[in-house]
């Protein structure tokens, strides 16, 4: 199931009318544009700012001046000055702050984290709608600091694409992917709702900042889901919706870059070095972590070593009957599909109109697409059957390069039971051990 008829973003250069019609909306603004605190904001008086409007409100320059007004209105009755001056002294990912900690906490991989880019040069963002746990956010009372954050998330992307369109000398956006492969059908409830309209609301002063929304894994519960959230994502948004099936890699592939796509979908991100980062959310290290194994199924763990020399430990036992395992590695050039910020040279940031001539090469990259298809996971060790009376399993590899290490359960052979496994594993810098043995894929420790 696919759905790619989005409405396409336009990054091209201002045509002559719309020109003029950025200059007439400046006008029809007034002294919002040179009275107050706004006015002393770059990326929200700019020209490019002022395209975003009038791109994302049909070139009306009435439309596009009321809904600025409406922005302008909305940030000083919710204190956006205070909130931006933090982030301007503060320059990083609000997922990064210890005051925001809390919610990190609670639902890692339910969070916004920008992750690159995409092949056409846009960031590239990902967010696991399934771990969105506002049940949680709610019942530890953290729902004003939840949509704290989400609005201070919008303001860091706002700084970021003004900064990369001055940049680039066009407009730059995001592609935001999300998997709802995990979404549960009673996931919120009518109170959660209530706190998404909240968030919605904010979201929806940043016209023409997104690209695409790439909506992976898509079922049945999924559909019915959209039925609700569609009532509260602005007709221009959802006209930005591409829809992929359950099985959603490889079209996935087309924009993306396979070490951009989190290894929990199926990727190869192998991380950023960072423990507390964003990587640390979507590799699959665990604590006590209870996992089923389906019958006739197969369950596969993997976790991203950022560098040569990380270690791995794992711990886990079997509650019933046998299952069979083998452990596995994958190595990935993590630097693979890492471009900086194109930079098109000086542009002044309050002035579009001196970059119209130039041709729409200038300045533009994007990552290589070499890295296309699925992880090479190369066996570590043989398949073994392991029954529940052997106890607890433990071990740990040492990566031999940056890549994937991962733990494989099949269960294929059991044509009527699924089994149960209580799984650890953790990921140390440290290589040390006692006995260790050369392996294909680096060095097991028993």
């Amino acid at each position: 199931m696919s759905n790619n008829n989005t409405l396409k973003f336009n990054d091209s250069l201002p045509s002559t009318e719309e020109l003029s019609n950025v200059q007439s909306l400046r006008k029809e603004l007034g002294t919002l544009m040179t009275e107050g605190d706004l006015s002393k904001q770059p990326e929200n008086v700019s020209d490019y700012k002022l395209l975003r409007f009038l791109r994302g409100y049909e070139d009306s320059v009435t439309d596009a001046a009321a809904a600025y007004r409406e922005m302008a209105t909305y940030r000083a009755e919710h204190n956006f000055n205070a909130l931006r001056q933090k982030l301007v002294d503060n320059y990083q990912d609000p997922n990064l702050w210890e005051e925001y900690q809390p919610i990190i906490q609670l639902m890692p991989k339910g969070l916004r984290y920008e992750h690159g880019m995409d092949f056409n040069g846009n960031v590239l963002t990902v967010t696991d709608i399934g771990a969105l746990d506002l049940r949680a956010i709610i019942s530890n009372d953290l729902q004003d600091l939840y949509c704290e954050l989400c609005l201070m998330t919008e303001e860091y992307s706002n700084l970021r694409l003004h900064e990369m369109t001055v940049q680039r000398g066009r407009l730059v956006a995001r592609h935001d992917l999300i998997n709802v492969s995990n979404f549960g059908l009673f996931q919120w409830n009518k109170a959660c709702y209530d706190m998404l309209t909240t968030v919605f609301a904010g979201n929806k002063h940043y016209p023409e900042c997104v690209v695409r929304i790439s909506s992976c894994g898509n079922g049945s519960v999924a559909v019915v889901a959209w039925k609700v959230m569609k009532h509260f994502v602005p007709e221009r948004t959802k006209q930005k919706l591409a829809v992929f099936g359950t099985v959603f890699l490889s079209e996935l592939q087309a924009d993306v870059p396979f070490n951009r796509i989190p290894l929990c979908w199926g990727g190869g991100s192998v991380g950023n070095g960072t423990p507390d980062g964003f990587d640390a959310a979507w590799s699959e290290a665990c604590t006590n972590k209870s996992i089923v194994v389906g019958r006739r199924d197969v369950k596969v763990i993997k976790i991203g070593c950022f560098e040569e020399g990380v270690t791995v430990k794992y711990s886990w036992a079997l509650s019933g009957y046998s299952i069979k395992v083998s452990s596995h590695f994958a190595a990935v050039n993590k630097d693979a599909g890492v471009v900086e910020d194109g930079n098109s040279g000086e542009s002044k940031e309050n002035n579009i109109e001196e970059n119209a001539g130039e041709t729409k090469e200038k300045g533009e990259k994007g990552p290589s697409r070499e890295i296309v298809g699925s992880l090479p996971l190369v066996s570590v060790d043989t398949e073994e059957t392991i029954e529940s009376s052997s106890g607890r399993q433990t071990g740990q590899f040492v990566a031999p390069s940056s890549g994937v290490f991962a733990l494989k359960f099949d269960n294929t052979f059991s044509m009527l039971r699924s089994k149960t496994i209580e799984l650890s594993i953790s990921v140390d810098e440290a290589t040390g051990g006692a006995e260790e043995e050369e392996s294909e894929g680096g060095t097991m420790t028993f």
